[in-house]
């Protein structure tokens, strides 16, 4: 396995909490037929709704938008999301407690998609989130102290496409909507754009953090093997090498090498219009 091993959020557009210290779920009842969804092997239910937070975190539910993260380290368990104006929100493994996570106003303000929790090679977690309204990539620790900022790549930057090359020296938009990180680079899909590619950014090393935005980039607008509709959000697999693009207006995953090579695709129901994913287990 690589030295950077990282794990991704759930699917995106769930609705939850926040509160100032952790504060205590109640005990699990015996849910109701229409707290259920899915069938067969993929049934679900409801464990908590916001009925049960307190009165000030319910306030920020309004503005809800992204999907989690979850630390798959044995012993640890918890998951990671944010919410605008409320911040870094954990779940604790047992989900028996949620506690907002301080951080700097920077980040409490910033619309934050789907996290990712990912490892160093000596250990270190950290959780890394795209901001399409701050249009910015935050790198934070899991207590979240704010250890880095990308900023949108600039027009002198050169990517090794000369499309999205003219993309930035016209003033493209530049606006991310997921980030995840294998082998030391971040791979940072930009749904709430017009760049229809995968950008990528180096990890040059963790103390003190330094990310740079790499010459690597790859997709392009269209539906061939490769290519996306839209690329919403990516998820590492644990443990595979690759990279899982969700092709949301293509309603499939694409699969790539950290290279960027195309290796194979989920084709999905038309109309499922895919935000996310992530494993459980193989």
């Amino acid at each position: 396995m690589d030295p950077y091993t990282s794990y991704t959020p759930l699917m995106a557009h769930h609705h939850m909490p926040d509160s100032s210290g952790p504060v205590k779920l109640p005990s699990l009842s015996k849910p109701s037929a229409a707290a259920t969804s899915g069938n067969g092997k993929m049934k679900f239910r409801a464990l908590y709704t916001s009925d049960y937070l307190p009165e000030e975190a319910r306030k920020f539910l309004v503005t809800a938008h992204g999907g989690f993260g979850a630390d798959h380290r044995p012993g640890q368990g918890e998951t990671y999301f944010a919410l605008p104006g409320g911040g870094i929100i954990q779940i604790s493994a047992d989900l028996r407690s949620v506690k907002l996570v301080p951080a700097p106003e920077e980040v409490k303000t910033a619309k934050l998609h789907n996290p990712a929790v990912w490892y160093a090679a000596d250990g270190s977690a950290f959780l890394a989130f795209a901001s399409n309204n701050h249009v910015k990539i935050f790198t934070t620790t899991l207590d979240g102290r704010l250890v880095a900022t990308l900023d949108a790549p600039t027009p002198e930057h050169q990517f090794d496409h000369p499309e999205v090359n003219d993309y930035f020296l016209g003033r493209g938009n530049f606006a991310p909507t997921g980030v995840d990180q294998l082998e030391g680079r971040y791979y940072v899909t930009t749904s709430y754009s017009n760049l229809d590619y995968v950008p990528t950014a180096s990890i040059l090393c963790i103390e003190p953090f330094l990310v740079e935005w790499s010459d690597l980039v790859f997709g392009g607008k269209g539906t061939a093997p490769g290519q996306v509709g839209t690329p919403y959000a990516n998820t590492v697999p644990p443990g595979r090498g690759r990279l899982d693009v969700s092709d949301r207006p293509n309603s499939r995953i694409e699969r790539f090498t950290p290279e960027s090579r195309f290796r194979s695709m989920l084709k999905m129901p038309a109309g499922s219009l895919p935000c996310d994913t992530d494993y459980l287990d193989e």
